[in-house]
C-alpha cells in the first residue's frame, strides 16, 4: 500500500486498527498464512488494502469456526469500515491513474483504536534520525549538568556514563534473553505452549523474567558501587540515559536497515526526550528525584501504546503457534515478542525501582511470580495447552495407501497407514498421554531420505515443507479409496536430436492431486507442459518438482508431456551428497585462504610495527618560544653525560665528574631562572644508612644525591612532587640509556619549567640520585633522611631497561586510580598496559627500580616509567648516545613535562589518602589513545561480556537448530563435543610451541631468535596456528552430520573458542588478574559481529556471517598483536640475562603462543572455509621445518652479534685465601669466576680464541664452603652461585690492594655466655661480608640491622659500598654460646672485595682480549678472604 492508501484508510475507517509492524511481520513470511492480495498485486499489479479478522484464531480452519463465536459488534465494526472505504475509494480521483500516485511506503498505526496516525517512510526516517539525535544531544547536556552540579570532571561523568551504557546493553540483552531461556527450558522438557489456553501465564513466564533481566544489572551496579561525588538520583538518571542511548542506536540501525517498524522505538524515545527537555529547561533535573515526576507522567503514553501493540501481536500470534509445526519452538517467538513489548512498555519505568530503599524486594516478588507461573505451567492442568472447542489441538492426518511401481511395471512395495502432520510443537505427545493407541507411530524421516517426497501423498505446500516431521502409523487392513487415480503413458518418442525423449501422459484422478517429478542423476528435463519458468529455476527450486493440480466443475483428465534429455554428465540434485558438494564449491580455494593469513601478516607489518616504533618530531633550539621540551638541548647534555664514561659508585667518574657536570648544568638553569616566578634550591646530599632487601643488608656510606627544589613564588603548599632518576652506572657502561636519557630529560624539564611563565601550585623536587645500580641505595638515603623527603607525596620515577624508543608506564599507585587518570589526560604519547604492571610485580623481570624504595620507606604513590626498547645494550659498553634517536628524547620529554606540570597542580596532593582507592585497568591502543577504568568496573565488564557471549552463543545455537530443521538438543550435543575439541586445540596451540622450545633447549639451541626475531614466526607462531586449528580441521573432515551445513558447523567451532575465552575470563577475574581485560576485549569484538549477524539474516546465509566477523576482528588483531609484540620486544633482550637455570625459550614461546591465539584465534579457524585447507597446514609445517633448519643449522640461528646483540659474560678475576682459626693459610688460589647470564652458558665461547680449558662448575665448592668460598659480588651473584663456573689459573691474580681486617677487641660480656668482637675493615668501595656462625653459636647483637638476623638464617650477607668517603668500616658482633666456651672457633667471616675501577693485571687483560667480538665482558679483580674466629 502506498501513502495515499493509508490516507484514505485514515480518513474513512470508522474503527481504525492497523500497524506497519503487522505489515512487515506478515511480509517476512513469519505467519503460516497467505491471502489473495499477493496474487492481485503480483499478477494484476493492483494496489489496495488487505484486511482480515485476527481475533480468536483458535477456531480458524476448524469445525468450531461457527456463527456463535462472532458477536454482532464484530460484523458492525467490519461493515462500518468497509462501507466507508468502498464509498471513499469509489469516488477517488486517484483511480484514473494509480501509478501517478505511487510514492513509497508509509508508516501507520492506530492508537488504542481511538485515532490513526500515518506519514511517509521518508518522513519517518527523518523523524527517527532526528529523535535519536535529539536524545543523544540532550543526554550529553544532561551529563554536563550532572558534572557541574556534582563538582566532578566531565571526563569522570563520561566514564561513568559509558560504564552505565555497557551495563544497559547487558540489561537489554538479559531482558530479551531470560524469557527466551525460560522458553527454551520449557520446550526442552516438552512443556511448550503452556500459555496457549491461559494467556495470563505469559506474565509470569516471560514478562517477569524480562523485567528482572532489564533492571537487575543496574541494581547490582548501584548496590556494589558507590561514589559520594554523584548523587544516587543522578546515577539512576544515568541508567535511564543508558537505556535511551541503546534505544537510539537500535532505532538508527533499524532505520538504516530499512525497517519501518523502527517507529515504535522512535515514539518510545520521544516520550523520554520530552520530559528530559522539560527537566533540563527547569531546575527539576538537578533536584534529587524531582525529575521523575515529569518522566512518569509522560511514560503513560508509551506504556499504553506499546502494551496495546504487543498485546495485539500476542493475541494474534498465540493461536498461530498451534499450527506452526513440530520443527519450530513457538515459545521462542512469543517470549521474544513479549520481552520486546515489556522492554518498550516499561523499560524506563522498571529502572525507577532503584529509587526504593530495598529494590531487592521487587525482584523477589517478580521471581516469585515467575516461579509460581512455571509451577502452574509445568505441574498443573492450567499449563495444558488445549481445551475442547475453544483451544483445540490441530491434528491433520491422511488415510494413506501407497503403491510403488518399478520400471518394469511390477509392484515393489504396497502398504497402508495414517500419515500425521502434527501442527504444533507438542506433536503426538498429548495424544499418547491421553491413552490413545498410537503404538507403531514412527517418523518418516528415513523414508524421506530414501524416497522421493517421503513416498507419501503429501497434500499441499504446507505438508511438503514439513514432510520431515511427518509421522506414520501403519495399519494391516488396506485403505479403501473411492477410486484409484490412473496414469497412462500415451507415447514415448525419441526427438530428432537423438538425446531427448518425449513422454506424453494422461492422469485421471480426484479434484486435488499432486504430481512429484524427480529426474534421475544422468538426465534432465528440457521441456514440459507446465510453466517453463519453474523448470528454469532449478537453483531456487531443485527437483523433485511439485505440480499441485485441482479442478472445480470440469473433471477432464490432465494431459501433459515431459521432454527428458540424457546427459553425459550427472545432474546435480539437492541430495545430501550434492548439498555437501555445493558447500565444497562455495568454499574458497586454498591459496586464497593462505592469502587471507598473509593479509593479516601484512597488516601487522604495515600498521602495528610503524605505530609501535613511531616517535614524535623532535624540537630544536629554534622552537624554544613554544615552551615545550627541546630534544636538541637534551641531546647535547646527553653527549656530555655519556662522554664522562662509566659511573660506578665510588669511582671518580661518578663521585666527582658526574656531580660536577650536573652542578654545572643546574647553575646554568639557575642563571636562566625567572626570579619573579620561582625560587630554586640546589642541595648535594651525602647519605649513609642501611636497609634490608634481597635477603641481605644493604649498607651504604657517603653516596651522593643531587636534589633540586623548584618552588613557585609565595607558595604555601607543603605537598611536594618528586621526580627521580639516577646518574650512576654499571661497570663498562657509559649509561647513555640507563639512565642518562632520563637524567637529561629531568634537566630539560627543569629548564623549561624554570624559564616559562607558567606557574604551578606544589613545589617540585628533582632528585638525580648517585647510587641506584648499587641496590637502590641513594633513593633510600633520600627518602629516609633528606629534609624535603617528608613533604613528598607523589613520585614520578624514571629509569631504563633499554635505550631509544618509547618509554613505558609499567607501575602505578598503588591503589590510587587518579594517578592513571592524570597520565591518561596529560601524557602526549601514551604507552602502557596493566599487563606490564602485573608481569613486573611477579618478579619475572630481572630488574628493580627506586619506585619500590619510595613506596616501601616513604609511603609514596606515583608512576614508574622506563625505557624498554633495545634492551640488548642495557648495562653494556654499547649503551651509547648513537643508539638513542633524538625523537626518543622528545617522546620522553613531552610526556614527563606534561605529567610534571599536571601533578604539580593536582589538588589531590593536598591529601593523597582522601582520594578514591583501588586498582586500575589501563592500556594504550597502538599508542594513539589511552583507555582506563577502575578494577571494580573491570570486574563487572568482564562478567558482562562473558555472560553476553554465552547468551548470544545460546541464541545462535537455537537459530542454527531452527534453520537446520533439527532439535536444539542435537545442536547442543555437537557443540559440547566442539567445546572439548577447542579445549584440546587451546592446549595444543600453547603446547606445540612450548615443545619446540623444550626440544631446542634440550639440544643446546636456545635463544636462536635472539638476534633474528623473525624466526619466532616459524618456531612458535606457525606451530600455534597448526595446534590451534588442527582439532577442528580433523573434526570437520571426519564428522558426518548431513543436517547442519558446513558454514554452521564452522560457526559452532568459533563459538567453542569464544565459550572457552568466556570461561577463562571469568576464572581469571575470580583469581583477581586485571590482565583479564585482554580476554574481555578480545571477546567483545566477537560478540559485536555475532550480535550483528543475529540481528540480520547474515547468521543463516552460508558463510555471509564471516564478512562482518573479519571486518570487526581487525581491531583485536591490531591491539593484541601490538600488545604481545611489545612484550616480545621488551622480554627478548632480557632472556640474555635470565641465567643458566631458566629456559628462556619456554617464556618466549608461551608468550608468542598466547599472542597468536588472542590475535588470530578466531581468524585462523576460518581457513577451514578453503577447499583444501590441508595444504595450508602443510604450508605452515613447511615454514616451521625451514625455520627449525635455519635456527639449528645456520649462522642465522646463532644468538649473538657484535655490538647489537651481545652475549653477556660477567666474570671476576679472583684470588681467594682461606685463613684457619690459628691464622694459617689453608688455601690460596686464583682463577676466573664466571656468572654466565643466559641459558647457553659457556658453550658459544668454545671453539673461539678464549681458552676455557679446565672450566668447572662451582657446585662442589658451594657444598663445602660458605657461599661457595668466592667473592660473590651482589645479590644476583649470590642467587645464581650454584651455576657459577671456575676457571683456575696458575699465576696469582693481582689486586690493586688487599682488604685489611683488624680485630680490635674480643671481650666476654658479664653474663659469661656472650662474647663481643670489634673489627675495623679497610676495603674497596664494593665489599660484602659473609658471616656464618657455627651450629651452637647465635648472633645476639651487632652493628648492622638486628632485625635481619630474625628474618633470615645464616650465612648472613652484608653488602657494603661507599661513595665519596672511603673511611674504614667499623663494626662489632656479639655472639652467644650456651656453654660459654669462647676459646674454640665461633664463626666464619668472609670478605668479598671488588676492585671495579681497574681492568686487572696483564694476564687478565690478555685473557679479556681473547673473547670474541660478540661477547660483552664485564670483569674486574676481586679477592675473597675467609677468616675463622
Amino acid at each position: 500500500m502506498g501513502d495515499k492508501d493509508k490516507l484514505y484508510y485514515k480518513e474513512s475507517a470508522k474503527h481504525p486498527f492497523g500497524t506497519t509492524m503487522g505489515e512487515e511481520i506478515f511480509q517476512t513470511g513469519l505467519l503460516p498464512s497467505d491471502t489473495d492480495f499477493g496474487i492481485f498485486n503480483t499478477y494484476g499489479n493492483l494496489v489496495g488494502f488487505d484486511l482480515a479478522q485476527c481475533i480468536n484464531g483458535f477456531v480458524y480452519h476448524t469445525k468450531y469456526d461457527e456463527l456463535d463465536v462472532i458477536p454482532q459488534g464484530a460484523l458492525q465494526n467490519t461493515g462500518d469500515n468497509i462501507l466507508n472505504l468502498v464509498r471513499a475509494l469509489s469516488n477517488a480521483p486517484e483511480l484514473y491513474d494509480t501509478e501517478a500516485f505511487t510514492s513509497g511506503h508509509a508508516i501507520f498505526f492506530d492508537f488504542l483504536g481511538l485515532f490513526f496516525i500515518s506519514y511517509s517512510s521518508s518522513n519517518g526516517e527523518y523523524l527517527n534520525y532526528g529523535v535519536a539525535g535529539a536524545a543523544i544531544i540532550l543526554i550529553f547536556v544532561s551529563l554536563w549538568r550532572i558534572a557541574a552540579v556534582s563538582n566532578v570532571s566531565q571526563e569522570d561523568v563520561r566514564q561513568w556514563a559509558i560504564l552505565v551504557l555497557v551495563i544497559q546493553v547487558i540489561a537489554f540483552v538479559l531482558g530479551l534473553a531470560l524469557p527466551i531461556v525460560v522458553a527454551y527450558a520449557l520446550d526442552l522438557y516438552g512443556k511448550s505452549l503452556s500459555y496457549y489456553s491461559s494467556p495470563l501465564l505469559v506474565v509470569g513466564l516471560f514478562v517477569c523474567p524480562s523485567l528482572v533481566g532489564l533492571s537487575l544489572p543496574s541494581t547490582i551496579y548501584y548496590t556494589l558501587y558507590r561514589n559520594s561525588k554523584v548523587s544516587f538520583a543522578h546515577y539512576i538518571q544515568l541508567a535511564l540515559h543508558g537505556h535511551a542511548v541503546v534505544l537510539a542506536v537500535l532505532g538508527v540501525a533499524l532505520t538504516y536497515y530499512g525497517l519501518r517498524s523502527a517507529y515504535v522505538i522512535t515514539w518510545t524515545l520521544i516520550f523520554y526526550v520530552i520530559p528530559l527537555a522539560i527537566n533540563l529547561l527547569t531546575t527539576l533535573h538537578d533536584r534529587g528525584y524531582a525529575w521523575t515526576t515529569i518522566l512518569k507522567l509522560f511514560q503513560i503514553f508509551p506504556f499504553l501504546y506499546n502494551s496495546y501493540l504487543f498485546y495485539t501481536f500476542v493475541v494474534v500470534l498465540t493461536p498461530m503457534m498451534g499450527r506452526y509445526g513440530m520443527a519450530t519452538n513457538p515459545d521462542l517467538i512469543v517470549s521474544a515478542l513479549t520481552a520486546l513489548g515489556t522492554i518498550l512498555s516499561m523499560g524506563f519505568l522498571i529502572l525507577l525501582v532503584n529509587m526504593f530503599r530495598r529494590p531487592s524486594i521487587v525482584f523477589v516478588i517478580l521471581l516469585a511470580v515467575s516461579a509460581l507461573s512455571i509451577f502452574a505451567a509445568t505441574s498443573t492442568d492450567i499449563g495444558f495447552p488445549y481445551r475442547p472447542k475453544t483451544n483445540v489441538e490441530r491434528i491433520n492426518y491422511l488415510q494413506v495407501r501407497r503403491v510403488f511401481y518399478e520400471y518394469d511395471g511390477t509392484v515393489s512395495w504396497e502398504d497402508s497407514g495414517y500419515a500425521f502432520n502434527f501442527q504444533d510443537r507438542r506433536g503426538p505427545t498429548p495424544l499418547e498421554e491421553s491413552g490413545m493407541p498410537l503404538e507403531g507411530l514412527v517418523s518418516l524421516e528415513s523414508d524421506c531420505t530414501e524416497r522421493m517426497m517421503c513416498g507419501v501423498p503429501l497434500y499441499d505446500q504446507h505438508w511438503v515443507k514439513s514432510r520431515l516431521n511427518t509421522m506414520w502409523l501403519p495399519r494391516e487392513q488396506p485403505i479403501e479409496t473411492p477410486a484409484m487415480p490412473t496414469l497412462k503413458l500415451l507415447s514415448k518418442t525419441v526427438q530428432a536430436d537423438g538425446i531427448t525423449v518425449r513422454f506424453v501422459f494422461e492422469v485421471t484422478g480426484p479434484d486435488h492431486t499432486s504430481l512429484f517429478i524427480q529426474p534421475f542423476e544422468d538426465v534432465t528435463i528440457s521441456n514440459w507442459s507446465f510453466l517453463q519458468s519453474y523448470l528454469q529455476t532449478t537453483s531456487t527450486y531443485p527437483p523433485p518438482f511439485h505440480i499441485y493440480f485441482s479442478y472445480g466443475i470440469d473433471s477432464s483428465p490432465l494431459n501433459f508431456f515431459i521432454d527428458i534429455m540424457i546427459l553425459d554428465e550427472r545432474v546435480e540434485s539437492a541430495s545430501p551428497k550434492n548439498v555437501k558438494k555445493q558447500e565444497k564449491d562455495s568454499k574458497i580455494p586454498w591459496y586464497m585462504a593462505s592469502g587471507f593469513l598473509l593479509i593479516w601478516l601484512l597488516l601487522f607489518f604495515a600498521v602495528v610495527m610503524p605505530l609501535f616504533y613511531r616517535l614524535p618530531a623532535d624540537l630544536t633550539i629554534e622552537d624554544i618560544s613554544k615552551g615545550g621540551f627541546i630534544a636538541e638541548r637534551a641531546q647535547a647534555n646527553l653527549y656530555d653525560f655519556a662522554n664522562i664514561g662509566t659511573k660506578v659508585v665510588g669511582s671518580d667518574g661518578n663521585e666527582n665528574k658526574t656531580v660536577k657536570f650536573l652542578l654545572k648544568e643546574l647553575a646554568l638553569i639557575e642563571d636562566q631562572l625567572l626570579d619573579d616566578y620561582f625560587d630554586i634550591e640546589i642541595d648535594v646530599q651525602i647519605a649513609s644508612g642501611s636497609y634490608i632487601k634481597w635477603e641481605l643488608v644493604n649498607m651504604y656510606q657517603a653516596v651522593q644525591n643531587i636534589v633540586v627544589k623548584l618552588t613557585p613564588k609565595n607558595c604555601t603548599s607543603e605537598n611536594y612532587l618528586l621526580v627521580n632518576s639516577h646518574f650512576d652506572s654499571q661497570p663498562t657502561s657509559p649509561s647513555a640509556g640507563d639512565a642518562g636519557h632520563m637524567v637529561v630529560t629531568i634537566l630539560e624539564v627543569l629548564r623549561v619549567i624554570a624559564t616559562t611563565k607558567q606557574t604551578f601550585e606544589h613545589p617540585i623536587i628533582f632528585l638525580i640520585n648517585g647510587s641506584e645500580e648499587n641496590s637502590l641505595q641513594a633513593s633510600h638515603g633520600f627518602i629516609s633522611q633528606h629534609k624535603w623527603a617528608p613533604f613528598c607525596k607523589v613520585v614520578i620515577n624514571l629509569d631504563a631497561a633499554g635505550s631509544g624508543g618509547r618509554e613505558i608506564l609499567f607501575q602505578t599507585g598503588p591503589n590510587n586510580p587518579w594517578l592513571v587518570d592524570y597520565y591518561k589526560q596529560n601524557a602526549k604519547h601514551p604507552f602502557s598496559t596493566t599487563m606490564a604492571e602485573e608481569i613486573f610485580q611477579t618478579g619475572l623481570i630481572p630488574s628493580d627500580t627506586d619506585f619500590g624504595i619510595f613506596r616501601t620507606y616513604g609511603n609514596l604513590i606515583g608512576l614508574d616509567i622506563g625505557q624498554c626498547f633495545n634492551g640488548y645494550v642495557y648495562h653494556t659498553r654499547y649503551d651509547r648516545v648513537d643508539v638513542i634517536p633524538r625523537a626518543s628524547l622528545q617522546n620522553t620529554g613531552d610526556n614527563v613535562l606534561a605529567l610534571v606540570r599536571a601533578f604539580s597542580n593536582a589538588t589531590e596532593l593536598h591529601d593523597t589518602t582522601a582520594n578514591p582507592s583501588g586498582n586500575t585497568i589501563f592500556f594504550d591502543v597502538l599508542g594513539l589513545y589511552f583507555i582506563s577504568y577502575s578494577e571494580s568496573n573491570g570486574i563487572i565488564f568482564n562478567y558482562a561480556v562473558a555472560g553476553t557471549t554465552i547468551v548470544l552463543i545460546f541464541v545462535s545455537l537455537l537459530r542454527t537448530a531452527s534453520s537446520s530443521n533439527v532439535s536444539a538438543g542435537h545442536v547442543v550435543g555437537w557443540f559440547i563435543l566442539i567445546i572439548v575439541l577447542q579445549v584440546i586445540a587451546l592446549l595444543l596451540g600453547l603446547g606445540l610451541p612450548v615443545v619446540v622450545a623444550y626440544l631446542f633447549d634440550m639440544y643446546g639451541l636456545s635463544l636462536t631468535y635472539y638476534s633474528t626475531p623473525a624466526l619466532l614466526i616459524g618456531l612458535y607462531v606457525c606451530p600455534t596456528l597448526i595446534g590451534f586449528s588442527l582439532p577442528s580441521f580433523v573434526f570437520l573432515k571426519l564428522q558426518r552430520d548431513e543436517k547442519i551445513s558446513f558454514a554452521k558447523q564452522l560457526q559452532l567451532v568459533l563459538h567453542g573458542h569464544a565459550t572457552i575465552l568466556a570461561i577463562l575470563g571469568i576464572g581469571l577475574t575470580l583469581y583477581g588478574l586485571r590482565t583479564t581485560y585482554v580476554v574481555t576485549w578480545t571477546l567483545l569484538f566477537y560478540v559485536i559481529p555475532l550480535a550483528i549477524n543475529l540481528l540480520t539474516t547474515l547468521h543463516d546465509r552460508g558463510f555471509a556471517w564471516t564478512a562482518v566477523l573479519k571486518v570487526v576482528q581487525v581491531i583485536p588483531f591490531l591491539y593484541n598483536s601490538y600488545l604481545f609484540y611489545t612484550f616480545i620486544v621488551v622480554l627478548t633482550p632480557m632472556m640474555g640475562r635470565f641465567g643458566l637455570s631458566t629456559n628462556p625459550d619456554l617464556i618466549v614461546s608461551a608468550l608468542t603462543a598466547l599472542g597468536t591465539i588472542f590475535s588470530l584465534g578466531f581468524l585462523v579457524l576460518l581457513v577451514h572455509m578453503s577447499r583444501r585447507s590441508s595444504l595450508i597446514f602443510l604450508g605452515l609445517l613447511a615454514v616451521t621445518a625451514l625455520t627449525v633448519y635455519i635456527a639449528s643449522s645456520t649462522q642465522i640461528g646463532f644468538p649473538y652479534r657484535p655490538k647489537t646483540n651481545v652475549q653477556r659474560v660477567p666474570y671476576l678475576q679472583v684470588r681467594r685465601v682461606f685463613y684457619e682459626y690459628d691464622g694459617t693459610v689453608s688455601k690460596d688460589e686464583s682463577g676466573y669466576l664466571f656468572n654466565f647470564q643466559d641459558r647457553r652458558g659457556a658453550a658459544p665461547l668454545k671453539g673461539t680464541k678464549v681458552n676455557l680449558t679446565g672450566l668447572v662448575s662451582m657446585a662442589s665448592d658451594c657444598e663445602k664452603h660458605m657461599l661457595c668460598g668466592v667473592p660473590l659480588y651482589d645479590h644476583r651473584w649470590v642467587e645464581s652461585r650454584e651455576n657459577g663456573m671456575w676457571l683456575p689459573r696458575e699465576q696469582p691474580v693481582e689486586t690493586p690492594s688487599v682488604p685489611v681486617l683488624e680485630m680490635l677487641s674480643k671481650t666476654v660480656l658479664p653474663n659469661n655466655k656472650t662474647v663481643r668482637f670489634e673489627f675495623n675493615l679497610t676495603c674497596p668501595d664494593h665489599t660484602s661480608l659473609f658471616i656464618q656462625p657455627y651450629e651452637d653459636v647465635t648472633v645476639s647483637n651487632w652493628s648492622f640491622l638486628l632485625s635481619y638476623t630474625v628474618q633470615y638464617t645464616p650465612p648472613y650477607h652484608i653488602y657494603f659500598s661507599y661513595g665519596i668517603d672511603n673511611a674504614p668500616l667499623n663494626f662489632f658482633m656479639e655472639l652467644t654460646k650456651s656453654d660459654g666456651d669462647f676459646d674454640v672457633p665461633l664463626f666464619q667471616l668472609g670478605i668479598s672485595a671488588q676492585y671495579m675501577h681497574t681492568e686487572g693485571d696483564d694476564l687478565s687483560r690478555k685473557f679479556a682480549a681473547s673473547f670474541p667480538s660478540y661477547a660483552a665482558i664485564v670483569q674486574w679483580p676481586a679477592i675473597y678472604q675467609r677468616y675463622i674466629y
